[in-house]
């Protein structure tokens, strides 16, 4: 789960939101987050991309900034929802 302003995205346990880990990145914004499947995973989505905002500024906002990269954070995240909505 992204912050504003956080340069650490947190993994949450569900029902009562406490946090179990965090990821920390070369940036001060991460702006989004996406699990997708890795390389030789057989389709599951073990992989993260963190996009980082602030890229203009990196003397400021840090030397990843304005960046993606892609972690492998020892858990699996799920495909996207894609809505029906709209469509005929």
């Amino acid at each position: 789960m992204p912050v504003k302003g956080g340069a650490k995205p947190r993994r949450v346990a569900a029902p009562d939101g406490a946090e179990v880990s965090r990821v920390r990145f070369p940036a001060r914004k991460v702006s989004s987050v996406i699990f997708a499947p890795g390389p030789d995973t057989g389709g599951t989505y073990t992989d993260m991309y963190a996009t980082k905002a602030g890229g203009d500024h990196k003397d400021t906002e840090g030397a990843g900034a304005g960046g993606l990269c892609r972690i492998s954070p020892g858990v699996a995240g799920v495909p996207e929802f894609v809505s029906r909505i709209g469509l005929a």
